[in-house]
């Protein structure tokens, strides 16, 4: 069986886009709230004042730097970390953490049951084993066909072990 070896990790593109996006709506929000004077109307359901609609402004403004802070912190992980996807003979190897160097790893003879998950457009490996549950996110591997791939691997070497 040949060991298979991918970067796993997010994507320049999507750390720049989450990054610039929030950035952007940052740099708006904070505009509205120090600018505003007037009161906002939330979907023909919420009214509120100046003084609300100030808050409610500041509270996005919030939100947004939240999100720039974790496009910056996945930009640094992602060139401070080696996370990788091993696929060997006895097992997955994966990243315990986003934010650690740290892999743990799942022998094939443990995991129960392996899933392809879809739920608005993004694909991922559910994994369950007898320690817990993984994740394989397809947004952190290369390729939609390394997914498939890794997919297959996964699901032929587990069902291999279950046989053994």
């Amino acid at each position: 069986m040949e060991r298979l070896q991918y970067p796993y990790r997010p994507s320049w593109k999507l750390i720049v886009g989450v990054t610039a996006l929030f950035g952007a709506c940052l740099v708006f929000f904070i505009h509205q709230t120090v600018t505003n004077d007037r009161g906002v109307i939330i979907n023909h359901a919420i009214e509120l004042g100046p003084q609300g609609a100030t808050i409610f402004y500041g509270v996005l403004a919030f939100f947004s730097g939240v999100f720039v802070v974790a496009g910056l912190f996945m930009a640094v992980a992602r060139t401070r970390f080696e996370h990788r996807l091993v696929i060997d003979e006895q097992g997955v190897e994966l990243p315990s953490k986003a934010w650690k160097a740290e892999h743990m790893r799942v022998a094939f003879s443990d995991i129960g049951d392996v899933r392809h998950m879809v739920m608005n457009g993004s694909h991922w490996i559910a994994v369950t084993h007898q320690n817990g549950k993984l994740n394989i996110d397809g947004n952190r591997l290369p390729s939609k066909a390394d997914f498939e791939i890794v997919m297959r691997t996964l699901v032929d070497r587990v069902e291999r072990a279950r046989r053994s």
